[in-house]
């Protein structure tokens, strides 16, 4: 038991933080710019707008594992400047974000996005802190980003100070649950060993196939964020 509890320590450290988790992976985030097919300048905040690239708009994007920044543009091109990552497991995304522009109203913006449809949640007619959230699906490209509308009269700075991802998988259900009493234990955990052990599929954490340490690490992750 000593030796098992151990391993799961070691799984919990070493999982991806975007399988589950509440702090950034640097390594798993890529930053990119793209062009905004929107034929308006001022979007407010609730707009969404689909996003295609790419396009060199000089924007600014900083990542530890605890805060992300992006700054738009101001170069006089119009288009998103984004950090993204792809959903190891369907989930909800949960942030914590603070913005500032010095520009007309909502000629810079500040959101999320999946795919390529970004959902604007902050500009400078609004508040200057907030929290979002939003689902994915297993495999869905999705991230944060900031947007100039003209790229002109300064930019827009969009801050993450909190960042955490909880993971649902199979139609809602809450997949560290594995005994499906409504609580998350030990008898989670070994249901969940039992299963991994005896090769079945239900076991399939991260659904590539088959089962492999990625299965067990994607589990333990899910298990230590919780549903």
């Amino acid at each position: 038991m000593h030796r098992f509890m151990r391993l799961a320590q070691l799984a919990a450290l070493a999982a991806p933080a975007l399988t589950l988790g509440g702090s950034f992976d640097p390594s798993q985030w890529v930053l990119s710019e793209v062009a905004d097919t929107s034929d308006q300048v001022q979007l407010e905040i609730g707009s969404t707008l689909t996003m295609a690239g790419p396009l060199a708009v000089w924007g600014f994007g900083d990542l530890t594992p605890d805060l992300m920044t992006l700054r738009s543009g101001n170069a006089g091109v119009k288009g998103v400047t984004r950090f993204e990552a792809i959903a190891a497991i369907g989930g909800t995304v949960s942030i914590d974000w603070t913005y500032q522009s010095f520009d007309m109203p909502c000629y810079d913006n500040g959101g999320y996005f999946v795919n390529d449809t970004m959902t604007i949640v902050a500009c400078n007619k609004g508040p200057g802190a907030g929290h979002a959230e939003f689902a994915v699906a297993d495999g869905e490209r999705f991230g944060l980003a900031v947007r100039t509308g003209d790229g002109l009269e300064g930019s827009g700075t969009l801050t993450i100070t909190t960042f955490a991802f909880t993971g649902l998988i199979g139609g809602g259900a809450c997949y560290p649950d594995f005994t499906g009493d409504g609580t998350l234990d030990l008898f989670d955990f070994l249901a969940y060993v039992n299963a991994f052990n005896a090769g079945d599929a239900a076991a399939d954490c991260d659904g590539a196939g088959g089962l492999d340490l990625f299965d067990f690490l994607c589990f333990v992750n899910a298990f230590n964020a919780g549903c």
